[in-house]
């Protein structure tokens, strides 16, 4: 019997204001920002599975590296959540937002991938937030 995915969209980050305030030691910027989050985004969906693994589709899909998918932010939000010694899940990642258009998809993918996770392994929502900041300056907001 196969498990019915958790599936979570991974909206667009519209920013409607941005300032940039400052250079952080560890090279990211700090920001003053107010965003909405629009109803359209990337897909994500997550499976139990033997080890990890990753599927790209969708019309931007081609803009990913495939042959680096263990490196994509996707994959890193579920291993950090979950660890090398827990659970391992098939992710199937659905591009619609554009790479690299300052929307936030790949922070709000590494998000929605940390939301389904949570409810597929039944996860605290502690360790959810413990997760996100690590991963991309923007993912605690993408939730």
């Amino acid at each position: 019997m196969t498990q019915t995915p958790e599936v979570e969209l991974a909206a667009a980050k519209v920013n409607l204001f941005l300032n940039v305030t400052g250079k952080r030691p560890d090279g990211y910027h700090d920001l003053e920002s107010l965003v909405v989050f629009a109803d359209i985004g990337d897909r994500v969906s997550v499976t139990p599975a033997a080890d990890w693994s990753l599927t790209l589709s969708g019309q931007q899909a081609h803009a990913l590296d495939q042959t680096e998918a263990a490196e994509n932010l996707v994959i890193r939000a579920g291993r950090r959540l979950l660890g090398t010694q827990g659970p391992a899940a098939s992710i199937d990642l659905h591009k619609l937002l554009p790479v690299a258009a300052g929307i936030g998809g790949g922070s709000a993918d590494a998000a929605a991938c940390i939301r389904a996770l949570s409810r597929l392994f039944e996860i605290e929502t502690h360790l959810l937030l413990a997760t996100g900041p690590i991963l991309a300056a923007t993912s605690p907001f993408a939730s």
